[in-house]
């Protein structure tokens, strides 16, 4: 069973009666990197500041003392979207160049609320390693022709990983390599993970609903990451209405500022509720608007035209930071790293 601790769902029931539920994520551009060995050997996540640069994610060899070693990338942030109807297309490259020593691969894991998804890509030669299955059906180089799945991968290339109607499918830079029935179900989207034999390097990944739409999208450009304290929380916003908080202490709160980030025009509606309802709209007059700024800790609804990103940078709200609730409504923040639990918090009320 995977996990996902960086996302939730608010159901809202009317008089026993189930209204609305809305997907909260909580954090993204929160990938965590680590080096695996053999032997179950396994090192701490490394600082994102050392991963993440230049926009792409490349675990550089400097970071680990091993010799034979696999890189590995997690995102475990549920995904809106059914992982038996999905396309997942990631830019990857993985040269021999980069430690590991022999057989390189690149593997993609898809995992869902039921199972998971993976392609293991061998480089030519030794596609006995190679991979791919879904569900309760998987298949290995070791018992099936899978040569189409030995590759090169020196430079950049695609690598894609399809469910459609119980059928997984690669492919490599747009081309069917291999295809395959499956039994079982992945489930909702609850995460991905890319490895690497050595250490490769992810330019983008894409998750896309199979009419193209894409889901999600990570390019590794705007996780700013700086050594000196400062962070970056990344929130993808849905076209609508958005439940959103930061874990974040932007250096100027003033909504302009915080929301000036997102495509021009997109923004709707910014709304908010602490001690009585407050708003914000761009396209009317300024002096009616009555929500201002961003309050460490609280929660906002924001409303957009198209699906957008929005980038808050500043410093880490203190993980034991509470607001003060007074009698009313609230919408508030539980932080992305607390494990105490919702009820567990709402136990100290």
């Amino acid at each position: 069973m995977f996990i996902a601790i960086q996302a939730i769902i608010v159901y809202l029931y009317i008089d026993s009666q189930l209204d609305v539920y809305k997907w909260l994520q909580v954090k993204s551009c929160d990938w965590e990197s680590y080096v695996s060995s053999n032997g179950g050997y396994q090192e701490d996540f490394e600082d994102l500041c050392d991963v993440i640069q230049n926009g792409v994610a490349y675990l550089s060899p400097d970071l680990t003392p091993q010799s034979y070693y696999w890189t590995n990338h997690l995102n475990s942030n549920s995904i809106a979207l059914n992982g038996d109807e999905c396309k997942v297309v990631m830019r990857v490259k993985d040269p021999s160049s980069e430690g590991g020593l022999s057989c390189y691969n690149t593997r993609l894991n898809i995992y869902g609320q039921e199972g998971y998804a993976i392609v293991a890509c061998m480089m030519t030669g030794c596609d006995y390693y190679s991979a791919i299955g879904a569900g309760e059906t998987f298949v290995g180089g070791n018992n099936t022709d899978l040569s189409d799945l030995g590759q090169d991968l020196q430079n950049w290339h695609e690598i894609t990983l399809q469910l459609e109607n119980n059928l997984v499918s690669t492919y490599y830079d747009g081309v069917l390599k291999y295809s395959l029935n499956y039994v079982g179900s992945v489930g909702d989207l609850k995460g991905l993970k890319i490895s690497f034999k050595g250490s490769g390097t992810i330019d983008w990944v894409k998750v896309k609903d199979l009419n193209e739409n894409v889901i999600y999208l990570e390019e590794f450009d705007n996780c700013i990451c700086t050594p000196g304290g400062s962070v970056a929380d990344t929130i993808y916003l849905n076209p609508g209405w958005n439940l959103i908080s930061t874990d974040v202490i932007p250096q100027d709160s003033t909504i302009e500022t915080v929301f000036s980030i997102l495509n021009s025009g997109n923004l709707v509606y910014v709304s908010g509720y602490n001690n009585g309802a407050s708003f914000y709209d761009p396209n009317g007059l300024p002096f009616l608007n009555t929500l201002n700024d961003i309050t460490r800790g609280y929660g906002y609804w924001v409303k957009v035209n198209d699906a957008d990103t929005l980038i808050v940078t500043g410093e880490p709200i203190d993980p034991d930071y509470r607001i003060d609730f007074n009698p009313n409504w609230r919408s508030g923040r539980i932080s992305s790293s607390d494990s105490t639990g919702i009820r567990k918090i709402i136990s100290q009320i």
